[in-house]
C-alpha cells in the first residue's frame, strides 16, 4: 500500500509540523508489515553486496514509528484495528516471510574477497563455479538452473573491477578530453551476457537491477558516437527499404549496435544497429517493479527519467524552432520526444517505441510505499520543493525519527530559500544523529550565507573529530574559510574534498565560486564545467559560469548559462534578475525589462529587480510605472538596515520629484524628510526640495486666502460643525498658522543668529513642513476635533 493512500485521522487530532498536512493514520497491521520488509531488506541487500541501499533500508527501519507509541484513531478501533503490531509481526513470519537464502560455498568465499575489494578474484571464483557445472550438465543452461545470487554478485564484482579500471586509467591520463572518453570495458561483457536472459525473462530483480546500470552507463559513449538523429533514421530506412533488408538481427554486436532505446522510429534496422536493446528506463522499472526495496535502483530509475525529460524538452524546442523557422519543413520520423506518456513520461511516439512504459509497470510500481520515496526525491531533483515538502511531511508521520527524511526536508527547504527553517532542520537532525556527515556541506553552506561564523566554527570542529579525510568535512572547513575570507585556504580544501572523491559535486561548485572570489576566472570556468559534468541539474554551476562570464564581459555566453539556469529554476528571481542585466548590458531593453518584470512575479525578496526595473522605466519615460516599481522597492527594503543603498535613494528623489510635480506636495515632503536621515549629497538636495516645497505651500495659501475667500467660506460651510464660527475659524487659522510659518527659523542662511547642527536643522526642517502642510489640510476642511479651549 502507498503511504499517500492512507486515510487521514481525525480533526480533532493534533497538528504535525506542517499545518498544511493532514495527519497520516496508519494501522498496526501496515507499520508490521512495512517493518518485516524493511527487516527483510536489509538481510537481502546486506548479502549482495548493496550497502548503501542497505545502509538507507536500515535507517528507514530504525526511523519506523513504533505502535506503541502511538495513539490508535478512534476510526482504528471503529474497524476492529487496534490490536498489538506484534501479532501481525508473527503473522508475516508464518506466512509472508521469504525463506532463507541458501548460499553455496562458492558464493561465500566470493563475497568475502568482494567485501575487501578483490573484485576481479571474486568473479573469477564465480566464473569457475559456472563453467564446472555446466560442463556437468553437457553445456546446457536452463533458467531454473541458475542461481540468481552467484549471478548477481558476479557481475556486480566484474562492473565494480571495471569501474576501478576505468579510474586508475583516467588518473595517469592528463588531457582532458581524452579523460571523459574513458570507459567501464566490462559493460559491453555485461549487456551481451545478460541480454538474452532478459530476453526470456531469467532474471530476478537485483540481476534486473545490475542490466539497467550497464545500459544507462553505455548509453551517453552511444549517443557520443553518433546515434542517428530522425534525418538520419529516416535516410537508413529509405537505404535499407532499398537494399530489401535490415531484419531483425542476433542478439550479439558491438557498443555502435546497442543505441536501443529512447524513442525509436521504424522496425527496420540498417547494419549499424542489428539488435534490438530495451531501455535502461524500461529495465530499472522491471526491476524495481520485481524487488522494490532496492533504493539504490530507484536513484538510477530518477536520473535516467530526467534525463529523458530533458532530451524530450530539447527535442521539442528544436521542433518548434524548425516549424517557426521554415513553414514548409515538418517534423521529420520517430523520435522520442512527444508530450505524452503519463508520469513516466513515455515515449510519445504512436507505436510506443522503447521509451513507452507499459500501464501495468505503472500501476504495480505506484501501489508501493516506496514510490512515495521515491516521487518525494523526484521533486526534489526536479527543484519542486513544495510539493516535495508536502510528502515528505506525510512521510515523516510514518517515520518519524528517520535521518534521511530530515535531511531531505531540510534540502527543501533550503531549495525554497527558506534559511531559517532549513537551519533549524539540520540542527534538529544534528542533534539526533550528531556523528552523521551527509548532507552537513549543505548546513555549512546556510550558516556561511546567514554568516554564522561561531556556529559554523563549532560544526567544523565537530566534523573534524569525528572524521578529518570525509569531502563533506573538508568542504565544512573550506566554507568556513570562505566566510573569513581566506579564499586560497578554502580552494585548498575543496581540493582535498576533490582527491578523496572527484565526483563530489558540491567541492566542485564552491572551488568555483573561490576561484570567482580570487578573480582566477579560468580556474573557475573550469570548476564550473566539471560540476555540469557530474550533475547537469546543477544549476548553481549553471549561474556561477553565467557570473564568470558576465565578469568578462562576455554577455552573449553568460546570457547563454544563465537561460540554462532558469530553465532549471524559473522560480527563481535572481536568475531573471542576471538575465536582466545582461540584456541590459547590452542595449537590448525589451529583453531586459521582460526579464526584470518576471522576477518581480517571482518574489524578488532584496527588491533588486525593482530598483533596475524602476530605472528602465524612468529612462524611457515612463513616470507613473517607475513610481509604482520605486515604492514597491521601498516596501520591499522596509525591513532591512541598509536603508542609505543608492537604489534607496534614488527611490527617494524620483519619487520626491515625482510628486512634486504632479502636486501632491504632503507625500514629497515625506520622502524628503527620509531623505535628511542620509548625509551628504542627498541631505542638501533634500533642503532644496523641502524649501521648494515650503514654497508652492505658501503660494497656495495666498491664493485661497487673497483671491478666493469667498470660496473658501463656502467650502467651509459645506462641511459645517459649529453654525456660528466660520469667521473665527479663518481668522484664527491665518494668524496662529502664519506665526508659526515666520517663526520657523532659515538654517541654511547665513544671517541666523547661532549656528544650528544637523539633527537640529533636519528637525526644524520636518517641523516647519510638517506644520504648513497641516495648516494647509485644516484651512481646506473642518474636522470634528476641536480643543477645549475653542
Amino acid at each position: 500500500m502507498a503511504l499517500r493512500d492512507l486515510p487521514a485521522a481525525p480533526a480533532n487530532q493534533e497538528e504535525g509540523d506542517d499545518k498544511n498536512c493532514d495527519e497520516v493514520s496508519v494501522t498496526p497491521r501496515v507499520l508490521a508489515t512495512v517493518r518485516m520488509e524493511l527487516r527483510t531488506a536489509v538481510t537481502d541487500l546486506s548479502v549482495r553486496g548493496l550497502k548503501l541501499a542497505a545502509k538507507w533500508a536500515a535507517e528507514q527501519l530504525g526511523g519506523l514509528r513504533q505502535a506503541s507509541s502511538s495513539a490508535v484513531t478512534a476510526g482504528a478501533v471503529e474497524r476492529g484495528e487496534d490490536e498489538n503490531e506484534e501479532e501481525y509481526e508473527e503473522e508475516y513470519e508464518e506466512g509472508e516471510r521469504a525463506p532463507p537464502l541458501d548460499l553455496s560455498d562458492a558464493f561465500l568465499v566470493a563475497k568475502a574477497y568482494f567485501d575487501t575489494g578483490e573484485y576481479q578474484r571474486a568473479a573469477h571464483v564465480l566464473k569457475s563455479k559456472e563453467n564446472k557445472s555446466r560442463n556437468d550438465d553437457n553445456g546446457s543452461t536452463t533458467t531454473a538452473t541458475i542461481n540468481q545470487e552467484e549471478l548477481f554478485l558476479r557481475c556486480y564484482a566484474t562492473y565494480l573491477a571495471g569501474e576501478k579500471a576505468k579510474e586508475e586509467r583516467m588518473i595517469e591520463i592528463t588531457d582532458q578530453l581524452d579523460r571523459c572518453q574513458v570507459v567501464n570495458k566490462a559493460l559491453q561483457e555485461l549487456v551481451d551476457e545478460l541480454g538474452p536472459l532478459h530476453t526470456s525473462q531469467a532474471l530476478d530483480g537485483f540481476n534486473l537491477y545490475i542490466y539497467g546500470v550497464a545500459l544507462k552507463e553505455m548509453e551517453p559513449f552511444l549517443l557520443h558516437q553518433g546515434t542517428p538523429t530522425p534525418s538520419k533514421v529516416a535516410a537508413a530506412a529509405a537505404a535499407a527499404a532499398a537494399a530489401g533488408g535490415g531484419g531483425e538481427g542476433g542478439e550479439g554486436g558491438s557498443a555502435a549496435e546497442l543505441a536501443g532505446g529512447g524513442g525509436g522510429g521504424g522496425r527496420g534496422r540498417g547494419r549499424e544497429r542489428s539488435t534490438h536493446r530495451p531501455s535502461a528506463k524500461i529495465v530499472l522499472l522491471e526491476s524495481v517493479c520485481a524487488y522494490p526495496f532496492n533504493w539504490s535502483a530507484w536513484l538510477d530509475l530518477a536520473e535516467v527519467m530526467i534525463e529523458d525529460g530533458q532530451q524530450q524538452q530539447q527535442q521539442q524546442q528544436s521542433h518548434v524552432r524548425s516549424s517557426s523557422s521554415s513553414s514548409s519543413s515538418k517534423a521529420g520520423g520517430g523520435g522520442g520526444g512527444g508530450v505524452g506518456g503519463g508520469w513516466l513520461g513515455g515515449g510519445g511516439t504512436e507505436g510506443g517505441g522503447d521509451g513507452a512504459v507499459p500501464m501495468e509497470l505503472q500501476e504495480q510500481l505506484s501501489s508501493s510505499w516506496m514510490f512515495d520515496f521515491f516521487q518525494a526525491h523526484l521533486l526534489l531533483e526536479q527543484h519542486q520543493s513544495e510539493q516535495a515538502l508536502l510528502l515528505l511531511n506525510r512521510l515523516l508521520q510514518v517515520f518519524p525519527t528517520s535521518s534521511y527524511l530530515l535531511a531531505q526536508r531540510a534540502i527543501a527547504r533550503y531549495n525554497h530559500r527558506d534559511f531559517e527553517g532549513a537551519q533549524a532542520g539540520f540542527r534538529q537532525l544534528h542533534e539526533q544523529d550528531p556523528f552523521r556527515l551527509e548532507n552537513m556541506e549543505r548546513y555549512s553552506d546556510i550558516l556561511y550565507v546567514k554568516e554564522s561564523r561561531a556556529e559554523l566554527s563549532h560544526l567544523a570542529h565537530l566534523a573534524v573529530r569525528n572524521d578529518k579525510y570525509r569531502p563533506e568535512t573538508c568542504c565544512i572547513i573550506g566554507n568556513y574559510y570562505s566566510l573569513k575570507g581566506q579564499h586560497e585556504r578554502a580552494v585548498m580544501y575543496f581540493q582535498r574534498a576533490l582527491k578523496l572523491n572527484r565526483k563530489f559535486l558540491f567541492a566542485w561548485t564552491l572551488m568555483g565560486h573561490g576561484f570567482l572570489e580570487m578573480k582566477n576566472t579560468g580556474a573557475a570556468i573550469e570548476a564550473y564545467r566539471r560540476a555540469v559534468d557530474i550533475n547537469p541539474r546543477d544549476y548553481r554551476a549553471w549561474y556561477g559560469l553565467g557570473q564568470t562570464y558576465e565578469l568578462l564581459q562576455m554577455y552573449f555566453y553568460a546570457i547563454y548559462y544563465y537561460r540554462k539556469a532558469a530553465t532549471l529554476r524559473p522560480f527563481d528571481a535572481r536568475m531573471w534578475c542576471a538575465l536582466g542585466v545582461c540584456y541590459e548590458n547590452l542595449d537590448r531593453r525589451a529583453e531586459a525589462i521582460k526579464c526584470h518584470e518576471r522576477a518581480v512575479c517571482n518574489n524578488d525578496r532584496e527588491g533588486i529587480a525593482t530598483a533596475k526595473l524602476a530605472r528602465l522605466y524612468r529612462d524611457d519615460e515612463e513616470e507613473s510605472k517607475a513610481a509604482r516599481c520605486y515604492q514597491r522597492h521601498l516596501e520591499t527594503r522596509q525591513g532591512y538596515q541598509t536603508d542609505g543603498s543608492s537604489d534607496t535613494v534614488d527611490a527617494l528623489l524620483f519619487l520626491a520629484h515625482y510628486h512634486i510635480r504632479g502636486r501632491d506636495l504632503h507625500t514629497a515632503s515625506l520622502y524628503c524628510n527620509r531623505l535628511l536621515d542620509m548625509g551628504g549629497r542627498e541631505q542638501e538636495e533634500a533642503k532644496a526640495l523641502l524649501r521648494e516645497i515650503r514654497s508652492m505651500e505658501g503660494q497656495e495659501e495666498d491664493e485661497e486666502v487673497g483671491g478666493g475667500e469667498r470660496g473658501g467660506r463656502e467650502s467651509i460651510g459645506a462641511f459645517r460643525v459649529f453654525e456660528n464660527e466660520e469667521s473665527f475659524m479663518d481668522s484664527s487659522f491665518s494668524s496662529t498658522e502664519a506665526s508659526r510659518v515666520e517663526a520657523t527659523p532659515d538654517f541654511n542662511s547665513g544671517t541666523s543668529s547661532r549656528r544650528m547642527t544637523r539633527q537640529q536643522a533636519a528637525a526644524a526642517t520636518a517641523a516647519a513642513a510638517a506644520a504648513v502642510a497641516g495648516g494647509d489640510r485644516r484651512g481646506r476642511r473642518v474636522t470634528g476635533a476641536r480643543s477645549p479651549e475653542i
